[in-house]
């Protein structure tokens, strides 16, 4: 993974706390709790499986840290303990598919069907074979890139951006506005007011409406999709 893709910590924060802090809570705070309240008499270390997804695009250094963050807030008895599995987000996708085929009438063996995962940072794609004994196989190898939703939305903030002027975005972003409307006058009355010189003119000419025209959403999504071209 690049590191002009990996998403930015905060100052000061290393990776492997920010880990811990994560495990910390969702698994020793959460998991671990409840199971001992609702299963008291279950060894967590030795009958409980953990199963944690991770980015296809993940090295096997990176899922060893997540092993080692684990291991060091008592989650796991060893760092290496088979208690711990790690699987990748489309393997889980598949899983999953598994289990609902027969919702959506793909029961006959040799059937073929992908799977898109959309998430946030990433879309995966993945092939699959409906085999015998309600298995899967995977036709082509997994492919994926970062074109999840948050690349979207900054494709989104960069067509604002042309349409009332980048002063009055970084002005805007600093209010820490998360929505933003087409009708600025209506819901981002706020906006109004950072708008100058001829992005200005313009919009008080349309009455603060941005109209989204064919073209316009096109560009926002080409850069999610031409890798794929």
């Amino acid at each position: 993974m690049s590191k002009k893709k990996k998403s930015a910590l905060l100052k000061g924060l290393e990776y492997k706390r920010a880990i811990t802090d994560y495990l910390t809570e969702i698994g020793k705070q959460l998991i671990k709790e409840t199971v001992a309240t609702r299963w008291p008499n279950v060894n967590f270390m030795e009958q409980v499986l953990l199963i944690i997804t991770v980015l296809a695009e993940f090295s096997e250094q990176a899922n060893a840290s997540i092993r080692e963050c684990a291991y060091k807030i008592g989650l796991i008895s060893t760092q290496y303990a088979d208690t711990l599995q790690l699987t990748t987000e489309p393997e889980a996708a598949v899983i999953y598919c598994m289990r609902t085929l027969k919702e959506h009438i793909i029961t006959e063996v040799g059937s073929l069907f992908m799977i898109v995962d959309c998430g946030s940072g990433t879309v995966d794609l993945t092939t699959c074979e409906l085999l015998e004994n309600n298995r899967l196989g995977e036709i082509t190898e997994h492919s994926g890139d970062f074109c999840g939703r948050t690349y979207v939305d900054k494709e989104f903030i960069k067509f604002l951006s042309r349409k009332v002027g980048d002063s009055a975005i970084n002005l805007f972003n600093r209010k820490d506005f998360k929505t933003y409307e087409l009708d600025i006058e209506e819901v981002c009355l706020v906006l109004k007011q950072y708008v100058t010189r001829t992005s200005k003119v313009k919009l008080e000419k349309d009455d603060w409406v941005i109209d989204l025209e064919y073209e316009d959403v096109k560009n926002i999504f080409d850069p999610v999709f031409s890798w794929w071209i």
